[in-house]
This record gives C-alpha cells, structure tokens and sequence, in this order.
C-alpha cells in the first residue's frame, strides 16, 4: 500500500531474551488474559503456486510442509492449516521474502534468527514419521492450491500459548487455534491492501532440509492439478534436488564462496543431499 509505514522486522522471535520468563501454565494464563482484536478479520485472498515449474514446485512443497510438520505436527488439522496461511501471508507481504523456502527458511543461518524456529533448533535433524509427514505435505499441498484458511486472516505471526513473547502486544491478536496463537500487524500494514508482493515464482535451494525417509523424500511427491492432489514417481516429478556437494547446515556463502561456485551466491541456499537407508 503506497505510503504505509513498514514495521520493524522481529529479528530472534523465539530467541530467550525475547521471552518472558514465565513457566507454562504462567504463560497460558497469561495469554488468555490478552483482548483479541476489536475489527473484523479480513479473510486472505486465495493464492495458487501449484503451476510453476518441476523442480521450483517441488521445493516450494517440500518447505511448506516441512514448516507444517516441524511447527504443528501435534495440533489439529485446523492448527495446520492456520500455519500454512502464515507462511502464504509472509510470501505476500514486502517485509518477507517472495518464496515459500525464503519464507519458511529466513534468518536459519542464526542460531537465534530464525523465524521459524525449527531451521535452526536442531528439530530438523529428528526424522519425522511418514504418516504425519504425509498428513502435513496433504495440508501443504492444499495451501500451495489455493486453499485459503479464514479464521487467522492476514496473520503473519504466531507463537504458542505456554510462551509469551515480549512482541506479542505490539501486535492485534487474531484468534487461537489449537495450541498457536495468531496475530497481525497493527494498522495499515497488516491489512489486506499491504499484502501486494508477488510470488517470485523461483524457489531457493535451501540447507538443512529434514531427515525423512528416503522412499519418502525420493519415491513419491505430489502432483497438483486444478486444485487435486494426487501422487507420482519421483522420476514425473522430483521432491528435491540435490547438489554436488551435501551441506550439513544452512548457511550463506562468503564472497569468495560464491566466486568459486556460481551456484551459491549469497542470493541462493545450497540443499544438502538426503540420507540413503
């Protein structure tokens, strides 16, 4: 929106000075205690990635619900659901980068940078079980669709409910959802007229991607068509592409890096192979 101040990015959200030191029946007190927002929420408009190409959709895919896994793997299906409209929400807003693996991976490269905590917590060396990583990749697979998740709105932020962010009031609080608490910018820029960046259309490689099984990161992938998800070969479409050289963690490339392999510019990840059984 033409001449909307832009709010300052919340560089450690999950950092431990960036909490208070409440224990977490404390926090859960605390947070039902904080008023939801007075205005109406307005419901996102839809948004569909599920054309692009091969390899950039498979990607897009494989963060999504990496992101929908590692944040809500025990919240209910609607709790899922609200994860991925976040993550949607972000990609459209001009403060968040223009891609489903920016979005989700931004800030990994610090230890307490990220905006998802599990690129950088360790979670993602914990291999996650088949059925509930098919039960997210369904969720994200619907997002990625043009499945739109109304009750969280244009909410670009969360947190769980047995921790209290000292962010947290400087936000409007949008609703709960199972065990995650929503919440959108204040004023004009978390409304929906703010949300005007496009989707890039061209996923980053990105470092550090989770441990799953290896028939279930390379044997199948979904396919999106008009909106149906349905499963294919590995060889139709690849979940990931793995580069030359594995990176154990996410990290940007130095100058030098990037001079000695154009690939891996300070622009682009680098994904690292994943694990044979």
């Amino acid at each position: 929106m033409s001449g909307t101040t832009m709010p300052k990015m919340i560089e450690s959200p999950f950092a431990p000075k960036s909490l208070r030191p409440l224990s977490a029946q404390e926090a859960v007190a605390w947070n039902a205690k904080i008023a939801s927002s007075k205005f109406a929420i307005q419901v996102a408009s839809p948004l569909s990635i599920a054309g692009g190409a091969g390899t950039s959709f498979s990607r897009s895919l494989q963060c999504m619900t990496a992101a929908v896994y590692y944040e809500a793997s025990s919240e209910p299906t609607d709790g899922q659901r609200a994860v991925a409209q976040v993550v949607l929400n972000r990609l459209r807003h001009p403060q968040f980068p223009h891609t489903v693996c920016g979005v989700v991976y931004q800030g990994s490269e610090r230890p307490t940078g990220c905006q998802f905590s599990f690129t950088c917590d360790g979670s993602l060396q914990r291999m996650p079980s088949p059925e509930g990583w098919r039960r997210a990749e369904g969720v994200a697979a619907a997002a990625l669709a043009g499945s739109v998740y109304a009750p969280v709105g244009w909410a670009t932020h969360y947190h769980a409910d047995y921790v209290v962010p000292y962010w947290a009031p400087s936000l409007q609080k949008l609703a709960t959802v199972g065990h995650h608490i929503f919440y959108r910018w204040s004023g004009a820029a978390g409304e929906g007229g703010s949300f005007t960046s496009r989707y890039l259309g061209s996923e980053p490689t990105v470092a550090g991607m989770p441990q799953t099984d290896a028939q279930l990161i390379q044997g199948e992938a979904l396919l999106l068509d008009a909106g149906a998800a349905k499963r294919v070969s590995a060889a139709e479409r690849p979940l990931i592409e793995a580069a030359p050289t594995p990176a154990p963690t996410a990290s940007r490339s130095t100058p030098a890096q990037a001079a000695e392999n154009p690939t891996a510019s300070d622009d682009r990840w680098i994904i690292g192979t994943p694990p044979t059984h």
